[in-house]
C-alpha cells in the first residue's frame, strides 16, 4: 500500500507533524522529519489493524446513501 504523507512544521518550535490525508485523524509528531515519519508509520499500522478488526461480519450488507 502506498499513501501520501505530508510533513509540516509542528506547533512546538523545532518539531514536525506528519499526516496521511487518506487516513483522517492519523498523524504523528517528532523532533525531526524522520522521527515524525517513523512515528506516523507506527500509527498507520495501528490504524489499519483497528480497521481490520472492525471489518464487517460475513453476510453484512453494504449500502450507499446520499446525504
Amino acid at each position: 500500500m502506498t499513501l501520501t504523507v505530508h510533513v509540516r512544521p509542528g506547533r512546538t518550535p523545532g518539531w514536525f507533524q506528519a499526516f496521511a490525508p487518506e487516513l483522517p485523524g492519523c498523524s504523528a509528531s517528532g523532533p525531526s522529519v524522520s522521527e515524525a515519519v517513523q512515528r506516523l508509520r507506527q500509527r498507520i499500522d495501528d490504524h489499519l489493524d483497528e480497521a481490520r478488526r472492525r471489518a464487517p461480519v460475513p453476510g453484512a450488507r453494504k449500502l450507499r446513501m446520499e446525504v
